[in-house]
């Protein structure tokens, strides 16, 4: 996708986490206020108003750094530029300077920071000239604001009960960090599944145990979890509709053979599912693993979600049914993150097939809305339970369909 006079498009917003405010732009440098004419920018910010299309140059390079985009023509003037700024950071810090009370863009001398900010402008601007608009950005543009604005919520750790876990001081540091916020990276992993930005909250691998620690900052937390929805993945891209009950069940009635119980159908399941060389007729009767292959062109996996993943014969199906699973629950989760918008509840955080909304009392009333909500997707009724705690440990299931 070409961008016609890209000079006039292009402006970065100087709000970081630090309560700055203004912008700066390739035509006009600083300024207070934002020239709707400006749409193009590298990353999303607080500051950008909800009803402009704005072009995000992190999208179309799938994630990758400034400097791994810049153009060597730009390096070495970049690499003195970045190194120039995080070295008065580094001092603001040592110093102790305040930060969320001053701007730290105030306490860069005006040439530097010019000087940063025109060259950050150019290396957007070779993106937008080099790289092409993914196939599917309108999709990676909404979930990754809704991700920008999860992750403005500060979780609340209960530094009470973190003591008396006998923790190493490490991992305590992670857990009691004053500004404690699940930031997730889009570009994470190979099939899209999110991963946490590196020194944010562990919420993906958290340790069960320690769970206990993580408190709502309204009244509870409630989670709402798929049941079985890689496997209900496989079922719909094998052409059929979705059971009402528990996937597992289910199966073990219909697919049982030689097993008894639904944990050893769920083990039994999965060991065929992720071996393309396992045969299991049984199986076989509802769920079609050739029938993926129309996704798989020999070298990549074009997923219903329009990603495209470079993957060999054996790895296909992992990959097609862990990103589109994937992409699903961040589809749905998007959903009630918008029906959340002007409410006091919102999604605290999300965990592979499970969302996890921070609810205030107020919001209670809106709860099967909402379960309903996420349980409806582009492949039919995905079942979901839901858990209610005053803390991420202690949850005990609910029945919202009553």
């Amino acid at each position: 996708m070409t961008h016609p006079d890209l000079q006039h498009k292009i402006f970065l917003p100087l709000d970081t986490e630090y309560e700055c405010s203004g912008y700066y732009t390739l035509s006009n440098q600083m300024q207070e206020t934002l020239n709707l004419d400006h749409t193009i920018t590298w990353k999303h910010s607080k500051s950008l108003p909800d009803d402009v299309d704005f072009e995000y140059g992190w999208l179309y390079s799938s994630g990758k750094s400034l400097m791994e985009c810049c153009p060597a023509s730009l390096s070495s003037s970049w690499e003195q530029a970045h190194k120039k700024i995080s070295s008065i950071f580094r001092t603001c810090v040592l110093a102790k300077v305040p930060l969320s009370e001053h701007c730290f863009y105030d306490l860069v001398p005006e040439r530097d920071l010019n000087n940063f900010l025109h060259i950050k402008s150019l290396i957007l601007k070779n993106v937008f000239e080099k790289y092409d608009r993914p196939e599917n950005y309108e999709f990676l543009k909404s979930i990754y604001v809704m991700l920008e604005e999860i992750s403005s919520h500060s979780l609340s750790v209960d530094v009470g009960v973190l003591n008396v876990h006998n923790l190493p001081s490490s991992k305590k540091r992670i857990y009691q960090q004053q500004d404690a916020r699940a930031k997730y990276n889009l570009f994470g992993t190979r099939t899209g599944r999110l991963s946490t930005v590196k020194g944010s909250f562990p919420v993906l691998n958290f340790n069960k145990d320690h769970r206990d620690i993580l408190v709502p900052r309204n009244d509870a937390f409630v989670e709402l979890d798929y049941n079985g929805a890689e496997v209900r993945t496989l079922l719909a891209l094998s052409g059929n509709t979705q059971p009402i009950e528990d996937i597992h069940e289910w199966n073990l009635a219909h697919c049982h053979g030689s097993v008894a119980t639904r944990d050893e159908m769920k083990e039994r399941f999965f060991a065929w599912l992720y071996n393309p060389d396992s045969k299991d007729s049984s199986l076989e009767r509802y769920y079609n693993k050739r029938s993926c292959h129309e996704y798989w062109d020999g070298h990549h996996v074009y997923t219903p979600f329009k990603r495209k993943i470079e993957s060999d014969s054996f790895h296909s199906l992992n990959y097609l049914i862990q990103s589109t699973t994937s992409d699903l629950v961040l589809e749905n989760a998007l959903k009630v993150h918008q029906f959340l918008k002007h409410k006091k509840s919102n999604i605290s955080f999300v965990v592979h097939d499970s969302i996890v909304l921070d609810m205030d009392k107020e919001d209670f009333g809106y709860l099967k809305s909402i379960a309903a909500m996420f349980e409806e997707t582009r492949y039919g009724n995905y079942r979901s339970s839901a858990k209610i705690g005053r803390n991420y440990k202690d949850m005990r299931k609910i029945e919202w369909r009553q």
